[in-house]
């Protein structure tokens, strides 16, 4: 059994409804759900708008790899209504913008992933707060 720490966040539509849809998925699909954060209202990072994100950290025990739980959250964030774009700017940055759900794997376990799809932990987590 792996513990995984995810990060969901929500700025469009139902944040809240959208961020609990997210949490009844991941313990369905993912694991159990072992702890959760408070809902935390936060700035969008890496873009303009004026609707904060809600937020929300959870910790899910699961048996699924690192690479099946990305997986697993990429189905949920289509389920949920998230368009996956890939859009760069000039300098080949992913370009950021408002979304019904987000998921991050923040940490799995204590392991260190470095994969084409997934790196891990979260390669911007130092720079946000």
């Amino acid at each position: 059994m792996s513990r995984t720490i995810l990060l969901t966040g929500s700025n469009r539509g139902d944040r809240a409804a959208l961020l609990e849809s997210a949490r009844e998925r991941i313990a369905e699909r993912i694991g159990a759900v072992v702890t959760e954060s408070s809902i935390n209202e936060s700035e969008p990072w890496g873009f303009s708008d004026e609707t904060l994100f809600l937020n929300q950290v959870i910790a899910v025990e699961t048996e699924l790899t690192a690479l099946e739980v990305l997986d697993e959250i990429q189905l949920i964030e289509q389920e949920l209504g998230r368009v996956t774009k890939t859009e760069r700017n000039e300098n080949g940055e992913r370009i950021y913008e408002s979304r019904p759900i987000d998921i991050d794997i923040l940490f799995y376990d204590d392991q260190v992933v470095v994969h084409e799809r997934l790196t891990i932990p979260h390669p911007l987590i130092r720079e946000r707060q």
